[in-house]
C-alpha cells in the first residue's frame, strides 16, 4: 500500500506540472485553423486562381508582343 501511495503522490505531482501546459495549449488552439476553414480558403484560392490567365494566353501575349517589336524593327519605325 506504501508503494501505491507514492505513486498516486508521483502521479498528482506530474498533473500539478501538466496543468499549465496545458491551459497554454488551450489558449493556442483557439488561435488555429480548423479543416473547415482550410477548406473554405482553399476554395477561394481555387477561384481566384481560376480567373488568372493560363499560360497559353500569356505565351500567346507575349510573342505578339514580341512579333510587333520586330515588326517596327523592320520597318524601320523607332521607338522612342
Amino acid at each position: 500500500m506504501d508503494d501505491l501511495t507514492r505513486r498516486v503522490d508521483r502521479m498528482e505531482g506530474l498533473l500539478d506540472e501538466m496543468k499549465p501546459l496545458l491551459a497554454r495549449l488551450d489558449e493556442r488552439l483557439n488561435h488555429l485553423a480548423t479543416k473547415a476553414d482550410l477548406s473554405t480558403t482553399k476554395g477561394e484560392l481555387l477561384e481566384k486562381l481560376a480567373e488568372k490567365p493560363g499560360k497559353g494566353y500569356l505565351w500567346t501575349v507575349l510573342a505578339v508582343l514580341v512579333g510587333a517589336i520586330l515588326a517596327s524593327v523592320a520597318a524601320g519605325i523607332s521607338l522612342r
